[in-house]
């Protein structure tokens, strides 16, 4: 009994429960790529999740192929080998997460307010 206390208590205090789901994430279209793109919405949201610390519930998530730019800001063109989570909590607060694949390595940065502040 008190194991399972103790269990539950670390996973109050830990802010993302063990047993919370997120929500299906919302991906941005792959056949506008060719060739078609090698990093796939799924990891790249997985990767993007992993990457959070402590957090309120995840209410959406959406992956956006490319790298989302703040207002007024020149950036390059999307491609299929990176990509942009949005992900939304909760409490209305959002970040974003970006994830880019080279070659079989994935690297994920770290999350980041969103919308960006402009530039």
């Amino acid at each position: 009994m008190r194991a399972a206390s103790l269990l539950i208590a670390a996973v109050a205090l830990a802010g993302c429960s063990l047993f919370a789901v997120s929500p299906r994430a919302e991906c941005d279209d792959p056949g506008q790529f060719q060739p078609p793109p090698t990093l796939s919405c799924d990891a790249a949201v997985d990767a993007a999740l992993e990457s959070l610390s402590s957090h309120p519930p995840i209410t959406a998530l959406q992956f956006v192929y490319g790298v989302i730019c703040p207002a007024n800001a020149r950036c390059g063109p999307r491609a299929g080998n990176d990509g942009t989570v949005i992900i939304t909590f909760g409490d209305g607060a959002q970040q974003s997460v970006v994830v880019w694949l080279d070659g079989t390595r994935m690297t994920v940065e770290e999350p980041q307010p969103y919308p960006p502040p402009s530039g």
